[in-house]
């Protein structure tokens, strides 16, 4: 296919990507998805664009989470500083979570009213973005028919569609990875080292809204191996740490120095320990952040008490039942393992249906099933692709999504805010599957004439 036709390709994928999204975005820009964190990533932007950078009002941000609660939709600080709230600054920011959202936030905060319309409506263009990178990206490496169908599943794949229209940083960890995948594939294609650099520095931008793939580099460096060669491999996995090392890594950990007089946080422990409550136990566990926090509490003998301190806590409590019995912990892990790939992602296919009318059955209830068997068709596809193309094509396919999903799988618990990001990969292989077939049927159809 002539460059020109490229073009007029990816101008429809664009479009599709923004009719879709911005559609979404007409019923969806105050869907709450009882994501509390946004309240409070709210007013720490609020806070920022006072001067208070790693300072904020605690009072106000209970204040939007209760409020939030008892609507049940999202809610706009700027309702409150209406309303006369008068910012006091009287918490530390939390280190277990990074503050790229907040900045981002305070960004438009600074020139515009405090709602979160704004920053929705850049990560939707963001979202548009990436089809038009993933596009170009599969192209290069595995043809433009692959590259097409790629970016067009993207564009269309509802739970990426509805994602990019929540006020919330979760779909940032998804588009940290087809940001860098893309840039990685035209490395391989170009050789060119810019490209390697490129997406480092992207996964190190986007680990400061949403950390989740900062083990990516492991993964990416087997595939350039596979390629390249195994020198090679080892050489790229350095330079793509060093990048993020540079960006987001050795950033952070001062940040944590500097605010909390530690290097590592404690933090991660709180929802690991929340994880280990996925399934009954004697060990006092459950998957509630309140709950944390009041047990916690309790072990300190005061009310007021740091998160840092809440992680302490349970740092030391999980450690001891790891140690103690590490077949309850591999329970854990083996019930997430079952649940993951069938969770179907009911609760967030089921929001359009009270907006858009019973028609949206047709899609959710086929789409819930297709997702429910995606380890299925997914290895289907890779049998498939595998015959075709061998082994490598596939393999590569799968490294965003399974890097992804085990850079998470013993921190997270089975949630689909968590885990969606992982259907980059089964996406992808069925789009380069389905190009492989096109393409042949191209084949025979041009030798019969």
């Amino acid at each position: 296919m002539r460059d020109k036709g490229f073009k007029w390709w990816l101008i429809a994928i664009g479009l599709t990507a923004a009719l879709l999204r911005f559609g979404f975005l007409s019923f969806l820009h105050h869907q709450y998805m009882q994501s509390g964190v946004t309240a409070w990533h709210g007013v720490h932007a609020l806070c920022i664009t006072k001067g208070k950078p790693f300072n904020l009002d605690s009072a106000l941000a209970y204040r939007i989470q209760t409020t939030q609660n008892e609507r049940n939709r999202l809610v706009d600080p700027e309702e409150f500083i209406r309303q006369g709230w008068k910012l006091r600054p009287d918490m530390r920011w939390p280190s277990m979570d990074v503050p790229g959202y907040s900045f981002l936030l305070a960004f438009f905060w600074g020139f515009f009213p405090a709602k979160y319309i704004f920053a929705q409506i850049t990560l939707i263009t963001l979202d548009i973005l990436a089809a038009l990178a993933l596009t170009i990206g599969i192209r290069g490496l595995f043809g433009t028919v692959s590259g097409i169908i790629s970016g067009l599943l993207y564009a269309i794949f509802p739970i990426n569609a509805m994602f990019s229209c929540f006020a919330s940083r979760d779909h940032f960890g998804l588009l940290g990875i087809v940001f860098s995948f893309s840039f990685l594939l035209l490395y391989l294609k170009e050789k060119r080292l810019v490209y390697l650099i490129a997406s480092g520095l992207i996964l190190g931008l986007f680990s400061w809204i949403r950390p989740f793939g900062v083990l990516l580099p492991l993964f990416y460096g087997f595939g350039i191996a596979m390629h390249l060669g195994f020198r090679k491999g080892l050489r790229d996995l350095l330079v793509m740490f060093c990048v993020l090392g540079a960006v987001f890594l050795l950033p952070f950990s001062l940040l944590n120095k500097a605010l909390y007089n530690r290097f590592s946080p404690s933090t991660p422990y709180i929802p690991i320990s929340q994880g280990l409550g996925e399934i009954p136990n004697s060990y006092g566990f459950q998957n509630s952040d309140e709950y944390c926090v009041q047990e916690a509490q309790k072990a300190l003998g005061r009310e007021s008490i740091s998160l840092m301190e809440v992680g302490d806590y349970w740092k030391e409590k999980v450690l001891s039942v790891a140690k103690s019995d590490p077949a309850f912990i591999g329970k854990v892990l083996l019930h997430r393992a079952m649940t993951v790939p069938i969770m179907g992602y009911t609760p967030f296919l089921k929001i359009p249906r009270e907006h858009i009318g019973g028609w949206w059955s047709l899609i959710e209830i086929p789409l819930r099933w297709f997702l429910k068997l995606t380890v299925l068709w997914m290895l289907l596809c890779f049998a498939l692709t595998f015959w075709k193309r061998g082994w490598r094509t596939p393999t590569l396919l799968l490294i965003p999504g399974l890097g992804y999903f085990f850079s998470i799988f013993f921190y997270r618990w089975p949630d689909p805010r968590y885990y969606y990001p992982w259907l980059i990969s089964p996406l992808l292989i069925l789009a380069v599957t389905i190009g492989i077939l096109c393409e042949n049927m191209h084949s025979k159809v041009c030798r019969k004439g």
